[in-house]
């Protein structure tokens, strides 16, 4: 079974609070985007084996993918092994969700390999103890919006499609480094006073003049260890993007820009500027 793992930007970020568990509350726009990882699944006699031809991707329990096969196994009591390949078009650490949507795939492609007849409720709460992308992947939507650790999801209208420019400079950035210097008690009144009111216009072209209105809390913590990103997000604008924001934790930027004619000229500039730059549309 062939699968395709898209990846994710994030629209709004916020951070609420930290929660005993470990994890986060936030709220946030998932948006999926036209970026994917190849994945295949085949049934074997017993066992979980992952490989992947990125050498740097741990292919053993540690890897999400693996865990995903691990709790299906587990949930419905399948005796039978499989083996999963990955091939990565999403860059890793770069707060695109590519092992999130790998784990998501691979939750929905052995509930069909295996006939499990799983619903979609119960695939989003196996997705739940893997990670905090990794519901949103696995509900299938498009656009929505993201309360709790992101398992709380609210559909959005996907309206009509869209254009990114996504640019990765040459670093990696931890999730898990960038969660621990979020310092929530110096918020110093940076974010938006009603951003709630943000969701309601997110497909509104013409919406994307008002920047105040996309907004990522990481950025604080981000920029002043990694001063690049500004960089990357001012050159967005100035090669002619509407707006650019950091998606996630980083390190990608993504511009939204008008149409793919202008995405390209865009994409162009930046890769002369010696950056790694995909131009993408929603889906």
């Amino acid at each position: 079974m062939k699968l395709k793992a898209p990846a994710k930007i994030n629209l709004f970020l916020d951070i609420l609070n930290k929660r005993k568990d470990g994890y986060h509350n936030l709220k946030t726009v998932f948006q999926r985007v036209s970026l994917f990882d190849d994945i295949s699944i085949k049934e074997t006699e017993s066992g979980i084996k992952v490989s992947c031809d990125d050498p740097g991707i741990p292919t053993g329990k540690e890897n999400i993918a693996y865990k995903a096969a691990v709790l299906v196994k587990k949930y419905s009591r399948i005796k039978k092994g499989v083996l999963i390949r990955i091939k990565k078009g999403i860059p890793v650490g770069a707060g695109l969700g590519g092992g999130s949507s790998d784990a998501a795939e691979v939750l929905k492609g052995l509930n069909r390999l295996w006939n499990l007849k799983l619903s979609k409720k119960n695939l989003i709460k196996i997705a739940k103890k893997i990670g905090a992308d990794v519901p949103f992947f696995a509900s299938g939507l498009k656009k929505c919006m993201a309360m709790g650790i992101g398992d709380i999801l609210t559909p959005l209208s996907a309206g009509k499609k869209e254009w990114y420019v996504i640019v990765k400079p040459s670093f990696n950035i931890s999730t898990k480094f960038v969660y621990s210097r979020l310092n929530l008690f110096k918020r110093k009144g940076l974010t938006p006073k009603n951003p709630r009111g943000i969701y309601t216009g997110l497909t509104k072209q013409r919406q994307y003049s008002n920047i105040d209105k996309y907004y990522n809390r990481l950025e604080d913590v981000v920029i002043p260890l990694y001063p690049e990103i500004e960089k990357i997000k001012e050159k967005l604008v100035s090669y002619g993007a509407e707006f650019s924001l950091m998606s996630g934790s980083g390190s990608c930027v993504f511009g939204f820009v008008k149409d793919n004619k202008i995405g390209n000229k865009i994409k162009n500039s930046l890769k002369k500027d010696g950056y790694s730059v995909w131009l993408v549309h929603t889906v």
